[in-house]
């Protein structure tokens, strides 16, 4: 990424520090992270770290990534027996293929131009192991009518300019579009809270499930 793009997250991450706070939509994966016990997790943009504690209080091995130093340093800080590795996502993945059973990719996917996009989840689905599981949330467009007028320009299709950064909306063709690549894929959209200052309000997302076999 440019150094504006580095600027720009660890600016997001200043204003989200804090001790993570998650939400539980793992919970319902517990069977499929139970097969994976003995697999080390990748968290794939994690933020503050709030995917990174949950996983780690239910004792799973995680190695939490972003490209964002402060993200990292916040995680190190408020997640007892964390590992971190920064990673641009925008650039091949610094990860062997097949090495990983689970990656972790919660509200981390939707910032990118539409081949980017593409990239990086071809590039989740090179470090799965065979029988390997992405867990994964994007922001759905069904929470705005009029994206222009709500969000901000239209950079290409589905791809909004909201003044700080860019956001991609999905919608139920673009999970076939986008994830494609993954040999079965489970989808549905729920609405999402959480205690904190972006994700108070109820918002809907797509809940992403895709196989490698």
């Amino acid at each position: 990424m440019e150094d504006g793009s580095y600027t720009m997250w660890n600016n997001w991450a200043k204003k989200r520090s804090g001790v993570p706070v998650f939400d539980n939509w793992l919970d319902k994966y517990e069977d499929l992270l139970k097969e994976h016990k003995d697999d080390l997790i990748l968290d794939l943009g994690c933020g503050n770290g709030a995917d990174t504690k949950y996983l780690i209080e239910h004792g799973y091995d995680v190695i939490s990534c972003d490209f964002a130093d402060d993200a990292l340093e916040n995680v190190k800080q408020f997640v007892k027996n964390s590992t971190v590795k920064k990673v641009d996502m925008t650039k091949e993945l610094p990860f062997d293929d097949d090495s990983y059973g689970i990656v972790v990719a919660d509200l981390s996917l939707h910032y990118f131009d539409f081949e980017t996009t593409k990239k990086i989840i071809s590039e989740i689905q090179r470090i799965l192991k065979s029988g390997g599981v992405l867990l994964a949330r994007v922001v759905s467009s069904g929470n705005y009518q009029n994206p222009i007028e709500e969000i901000g320009n239209e950079i290409e299709k589905n791809y909004y300019w909201e003044g700080d950064y860019a956001k991609r909306l999905f919608n139920e063709g673009d999970i076939d579009k986008f994830f494609g690549v993954f040999s079965e894929l489970r989808h549905e959209e729920n609405e999402m809270t959480r205690d904190d200052d972006e994700y108070r309000q109820p918002r809907k997302v797509f809940e992403i499930v895709g196989y490698k076999k």
